[in-house]
């Protein structure tokens, strides 16, 4: 027939090319996931411990006056999770912890009882 567009040949030229892409696509995706594993773990962990974090400061704001409205300021945050902690170290972390933020007795005995409950 005249003008039909569709041929067997040409689908299956077509189906190949498909398959042929798929299967390279899918080789090199499993060299990735298998052969060259570890060296793109590596890669990764290189460039992650070699992230150094500074800490940005910046300039004080002030009005026309020269009164300052804002500065910079930066604080610390110490985190305990209770039910990690072994209680029979209880005692020896909130010495530390005493020495360390010059804590008094009252405020020690605080702690030790956050970290009882």
């Amino acid at each position: 027939m005249l003008g039909r567009t569709d041929s067997r040949l040409r689908m299956v030229a077509i189906l190949l090319i498909f398959a042929v892409f798929g299967t390279a696509a899918g080789l090199r995706l499993g060299y990735w996931q298998v052969i060259a594993a570890d060296g793109l773990t590596a890669q990764v962990n290189e460039a992650i411990a070699s992230m150094q974090v500074e800490k940005t400061v910046r300039a004080d704001i002030v009005d026309r006056g020269g009164v300052l409205l804002a500065k910079t300021a930066s604080f610390d945050r110490l985190d305990a999770h209770p039910d990690m902690i072994d209680p029979e170290d209880h005692g020896s972390i909130v010495g530390t912890l005493g020495v360390l933020l010059d804590l008094n007795a009252s405020e020690r005995a605080t702690y030790l009882e956050q970290l009882a409950d």
